[in-house]
């Protein structure tokens, strides 16, 4: 599996649309991501998480969506936080997204009904092609198995856990 690219929107403290790019070189194929303590670091790891598999795990249970955005939304306006990973998995590339619906009630902005996974398979024309439903579960499983998850995203944060 080679990361091309991640893009957050409204996710945590990433406002709006934000685009990681990775590093594609074949001889050099590592992408470094440094920062001070609360810039991200773990966020940007548990948007993989959350856009493949539906958790993410933070230690605090604060919302998904951008809170500063929440605050400038009005009372039954909608936004979306949503997460695309673009990748290349044995030869094909992929184009996975997650998204979910906040709504703002009252003055609380909520996540509402289940996020939505959608992933498209790029054909030879470079135009998307979405999987079925029925399927997305297998592909992802074929991509990355959620139980390897934990080995190719791992938390630097719990390694004071490990003995």
């Amino acid at each position: 599996m080679l990361i091309k690219k991640l893009t957050l929107s409204n996710f945590r403290q990433f406002k709006d649309k934000e685009t990681i790019e990775f590093s594609q070189d074949k001889d050099a194929n590592i992408t470094l991501i440094l920062g001070e303590n609360t810039s991200g670091k773990t966020t940007i790891l548990q948007s993989f998480l959350w856009c493949f598999y539906g958790k993410a795990k933070f230690k605090s249970n604060d919302q998904l969506f951008n809170e500063e955005n929440a605050e400038l939304m009005t009372p039954g306006e909608t936004k979306e936080v949503a997460v695309s990973v673009e990748l290349e998995h044995a030869g094909e590339e992929f184009v996975i997204e997650r998204k979910q619906l906040c709504v703002k009630q009252g003055t609380t902005a909520r996540l509402v009904a289940q996020s939505r996974l959608r992933i498209f398979r790029k054909n030879n024309l470079g135009e998307r092609e979405e999987i079925r439903p029925i399927d997305v579960s297998d592909v992802m499983n074929d991509i990355l198995p959620k139980d390897l998850s934990e080995y190719f995203f791992y938390d630097t944060e719990r390694f004071g856990n490990i003995t």
